[in-house]
């Protein structure tokens, strides 16, 4: 029985607008962000859900109340979506931890698949424990169609497993962009990747992560 998942980045935050890494920090969206969410919002609003979840950061919720307006789902949250834990690099600009974890975010823009945060979650954690909670949220809700709300790494590395991606390899995977949706089937314990990372519904908004950060 298959299940079908849609998968949102959330909108632009002010971390990404201002170059912070902002991990498990609670940001809000910037008005380019709103604007993006609710373009989403209106390109899904033919679509049947049967269930919307989102992780519990605000840039997640108010980009999955913008979708959920035209649904009117309960939406729930799910901690297993929480972005990536930045440990010390939270709330901090890019440039600010090239300097003092120089190291730790050469490897993060080298090789992101064998990246720790300093003192945080290393990718590979985060590709666990999203690969976990897909599965889980999919198999909870067998048959059905679920939209999924979070973040840029937990999708960018929920991907690279399902593409079967090496830890080496996963510098390879594009970021998702702001807004975007990426479409995954699960069937029989399997997931299989249908389109990543939709955004021409978006047009002159779309906005990206840089590669290197």
């Amino acid at each position: 029985m298959k299940t079908e998942l849609i998968l949102i980045r959330h909108g632009e935050s002010l971390g990404n607008s201002l170059h912070i890494f902002c991990g498990r920090t609670d940001i809000a969206l910037t008005p380019l962000g709103l604007q993006q969410a609710e373009a989403t919002g209106e390109y899904l609003k033919h679509e049947h859900f049967d269930a919307i979840y989102a992780s519990p950061l605000q840039r997640a919720v108010d980009t999955a109340k913008a979708v959920n307006r035209h649904h009117n789902l309960p939406l729930k949250t799910d901690d297993g979506l929480l972005e990536i834990w930045g440990g010390a690099w939270e709330n901090k600009t890019f440039q600010e931890i090239m300097e003092l974890y120089p190291a730790d975010r050469s490897m993060w823009n080298e090789n992101i698949g064998r990246c720790r945060c300093t003192g945080g979650e290393s990718v590979l954690d985060v590709q666990a424990r999203a690969y976990d909670c897909l599965t889980r949220l999919a198999e909870e809700n067998k048959g059905k169609r679920i939209c999924i709300v979070a973040h840029a790494m937990l999708f960018r590395s929920f991907v690279s497993k399902v593409l079967g991606l090496s830890p080496d390899e996963i510098k390879d995977q594009p970021w998702p962009t702001n807004a975007s949706v990426t479409y995954v089937d699960y069937e029989n314990g399997t997931f299989t990747l249908q389109e990543f990372s939709h955004d021409a519904h978006l047009k002159d908004m779309v906005t990206a992560l840089p590669t290197k950060m």
